[in-house]
């Protein structure tokens, strides 16, 4: 017991210098305040630093909303500015004195997150780094909300910190809550200084992550460069861990380190969400992704980058890709495998990742052997429920249907050859003289839809199209990869799953021993019913509780693994909610 409270205990530590003032205690503004969103109007305000915020909602007039504070610094430095704010409403610029404006756009990280009520919550976004002078310095913020357009903002509370700064609501650093359930005594640990300690598990990991050359595989094993095999521990970083701000992104890669994390899967789109050229992409959000790479790599943490996923492509017309400007679903779903226009601009993005020097390590990140992975598609398929004709517009589902087309010639002939070869089946709108077959929706490759007889000798048709045509999507894409782009990683293909999993789950399995590494990502969860239930939990919504005891053949970690490959899950959870989350 003795050794566990020397291990565990924690002596005080001493804050780092900072500054902290109240969006509310102003020199001088325009803000409306008194607002539906002001603290005496909000649930659980008491989680406001002092209980109130400067805030403000209508439309933006003429002049542009503006406050001004005036702050003391006690000591000459440099300090990393954050301020608590509404989520990513109120885009706005700051500065000190009369200085250079700074903007903080709709872009921000948010660092942490506390919901006071629906809809309505409060985030801390670091801003940047400021050297000052001891003394009075202005300070001032301005909302960049154009005329007329709807200018909703809150701003609880700003900081200076002259060192790291982990959020954690409304408290300062250094500040405990002291809150703690009945029977439990307040879990609350200091920043970590990463002082000598056995339970440090950075020494498991190696001193710089491919310092003996890149992962390899050899059978269904992981490899170092030296032939050492080697499993890996992970967790994702979506793209809000990129916005993060550098110190914070240092000190996350030294505490997974301790952790004894050794892979991180980088998940996040990189191109530019808002240019009229889908290839282009973010140089801001690549320099955070090279950095990110780079002090991972210090310490000895490897890296597996995902880059795309059809949820994070809002097709618009200017993308040259017609059908979708009149289509109630604007995501490309299954579009990458058939499309080659969209293809141009997907091989734009892998170029530009993959050859584009990394600032910190002086490699591009296909030639770094700190990168062990490297994702080709994220959930996505022809054996999904999203293979639909609402999910792809008719121009594209024709250019696929063309496709199949000259496919059954190749094995009948002819599409007519093929229809007479299934003995009926014949779909009204199958086009025999201009060499096109209609493709059926999901329901009808799973076991239940795909009948039998004559629509079954069309499905079995149908399906193995597909399977040889995504096969082949990896395989043309590894080959650009390595050939174009020379990047030298492991190739992760896929890791989505099917609609009828027994039926097509070892089909879709079989599409990726096009690449080195079969992935799947695996949730266990009941059923939730509500109008947020993909994303929240309301008053209102029923749910049921799920044990894996009961339903073991559901839990995610059951895989029909494929002989001589190794399996990772690059992504798991037991969604909420469910009381018996324990298990996880």
């Amino acid at each position: 017991m003795s050794l566990l409270l020397v291990l565990l205990f924690t002596l005080p530590q001493e804050s780092p210098v900072h500054v902290w003032w109240e969006g509310e205690s102003t020199t001088e503004t325009n803000f409306s305040n008194g607002t539906w969103l002001s603290g005496n109007r909000l649930r659980n305000s008491h989680e406001l630093s002092a209980g109130e915020w400067l805030n403000h909602t209508g439309d933006q007039g003429e002049e542009p909303l503006f406050a001004k504070y005036t702050v003391s610094v006690p000591k000459t430095g440099t300090y990393d500015l954050w301020t608590r704010k509404f989520w990513k409403h109120g885009p706005f610029k700051w500065r000190f004195g009369k200085e250079k404006w700074t903007y903080c756009g709709w872009d921000c990280g948010l660092a942490d997150n506390y919901t006071f009520q629906e809809n309505v919550c409060a985030n801390w976004v670091n801003l940047g780094s400021v050297t000052l002078s001891e003394g009075e310095h202005p300070f001032e913020i301005q909302l960049t909300t154009k005329i007329g357009k709807k200018a909703t903002a809150c701003f609880d509370a700003f900081l200076l910190s002259g060192g790291p700064f982990v959020p954690r609501g409304k408290l300062k650093p250094g500040e405990k809550s002291g809150a703690a359930q009945t029977g439990y005594w307040a879990f609350e640990p200091s920043l970590d200084t990463f002082d000598s300690t056995p339970i440090d598990l950075r020494r498991l990991n190696e001193p710089t992550a491919g310092e003996s050359g890149f992962i390899k595989r050899k059978k269904s094993q992981f490899l170092l460069g030296n032939g050492k095999p080697v499993r890996f521990w992970g967790v994702n970083a979506g793209g809000a861990v990129l916005e993060m701000d550098r110190s914070s992104l240092t000190y996350l890669a030294r505490r997974l380190a301790k952790s004894g994390i050794n892979i991180v899967r980088i998940h996040d789109k990189f191109f530019k969400e808002y240019a009229d050229d889908l290839g282009e992409i973010d140089a801001k959000k690549l320099d955070q992704l090279h950095y990110f790479v780079s002090v991972l790599k210090k310490e000895g943490i490897y890296t597996k980058l995902s880059f795309y996923f059809p949820l994070w492509v809002n097709m618009k017309s200017e993308y040259g890709i017609p059908g979708y400007e009149n289509s109630g679903n604007k995501r490309p779903f299954a579009l990458l495998f058939f499309n080659k226009t969209f293809q141009e601009s997907y091989r734009k993005w892998a170029k530009a990742l993959l050859t584009t020097p990394n600032p910190y390590t002086a490699l591009p990140l296909g030639q770094d052997p700190g990168v062990a992975i490297v994702e080709l598609v994220n959930e996505d398929n022809y054996f999904f429920w999203t293979f639909s004709y609402d999910m792809i517009p008719p121009p594209q589902m024709k250019l696929l249907e063309i496709e199949f087309g000259t496919w059954l010639k190749k094995k009948y002939g002819s599409v007519e050859r093929a229809r007479k070869s299934w003995g009926g089946a014949h779909d009204p709108k199958d086009m025999p003289e201009a060499g096109r077959a209609v493709l059926h929706e999901a329901y009808s490759m799973t076991g239940k839809g795909h009948g039998m007889g004559a629509k079954h000798r069309r499905m079995s048709d149908q399906i193995r199209f597909f399977t040889e045509h995504q096969k082949a999507f990896f395989e043309e894409t590894i080959q650009y990869f390595r050939k174009e782009l020379k990047a030298k990683q492991l190739i992760s293909c896929g890791n989505w799953k099917t609609a009828d999993p027994r039926v097509l789950d070892g089909l879709e399995r079989y599409t990726y021993t096009a690449g080195d590494v079969i992935d799947r990502h695996g949730y266990f969860g009941g059923k939730h019913d509500g109008p947020r239930a993909s994303y929240s939990v309301s008053k209102g919504d029923t749910f049921t509780d799920r044990s894996g005891l009961t339903d073991p053949e559901e839990l995610p970690i059951q895989i029909n693994q494929v002989e001589n490959y190794p399996h990772i899950i690059s992504e798991i959870g037991w969604t909420n909610p469910n009381r018996f989350k324990a298990e996880f």
